[in-house]
């Protein structure tokens, strides 16, 4: 068995960790070998989880467990998901039980289809990235109660074809510095005033779209850490000067605009 070490992030700081990507079912004695050889990651495929269970997972110390599998994924023990710092879903994996995030005690960041998650994301208090792929929720009230949150990047289904995004929510995302929006746009920039400490927002619709009334980007003020803005494909907005009053911003692209802080 060859291991793999990566650099992986926690919110105690970045290290290293050993993973392994069994090529078959582990054995007992695989799983032991594992063990002594500080396996903390796993990447698990269609091979490795073959036609039984996942039960072995418990006997493993693991932080991180990405999965990509054609075949329908077992439930995934509930000891292992107390245990996860991150957890990996790629985007159409078939799950037999939805994740329940209420079992997720010290998850810090999640990649996966919404349809993957039973459960409200808050339940996962210890969460600091999300990213959600193939997402129906159309409102950044899906991370109330996400105080600790850093980093959002959504998805949306592209069948429901670029709808509004209502920035507008209540807690959860006071620490927020990174917002990605895919497959749809805003109609107002209002509900950023309580992201203090955002320094990225990108909003990305496939196509262009008609916002009557423009974009207000007075909306942005008060956003003194803002670096980054990116709002195409949403027609010329309005209250352009407002950019000037944004200290800490180096590039804003957007129809018709395009700032750039020498």
């Amino acid at each position: 068995m060859r291991y793999e070490t990566r650099k992986v992030a926690f919110d105690d700081g970045t290290r290293s960790v050993r993973f392994a990507r069994p090529t078959a079912p582990p054995s007992e004695a695989d799983l032991s070998t594992w063990v002594r050889a500080q396996v903390h990651g796993l990447d698990l495929s269609g091979a490795a989880i073959g036609g039984g269970g996942l039960d072995w997972l418990d006997s493993l110390p693991l932080d991180a467990l990405l999965v990509a599998s054609p075949r329908i994924v077992p439930s995934l023990p509930t000891a292992t998901l107390a245990r996860l710092r991150h957890l990996y879903l790629a985007q159409g994996v078939r799950l037999r039980v939805p994740i329940s995030t209420r079992r997720c005690e010290q998850l810090e960041r999640i990649s996966a289809d919404e349809s993957h998650l039973d459960g409200a994301l808050s339940d996962a208090k210890c969460l600091l990235e999300v990213h959600l792929t193939r997402a129906k929720s159309l409102s950044i009230g899906v991370v109330d109660g996400l105080p600790r949150l850093r980093s959002l990047r959504l998805e949306v289904d592209t069948r429901l074809g670029d709808p509004p995004f209502d920035l507008c929510g209540g807690g959860g995302v006071a620490a927020l510095r990174s917002l990605w929006i895919e497959n749809a746009h805003v109609r107002s920039l209002a509900g950023t005033g309580t992201m203090a400490e955002l320094e990225e927002l990108v909003v990305l619709p496939r196509r262009p779209v008609e916002v009557t009334p423009p974009v207000d980007l007075e909306g942005l003020r008060g956003l003194d850490r803002l670096r980054w803005l990116r709002l195409p494909r949403h027609g010329g907005p309005q209250g352009v000067d407002a950019l000037n009053d944004l200290p800490a911003l180096e590039r804003a692209v957007l129809d018709g605009v395009d700032f750039a802080r020498i």
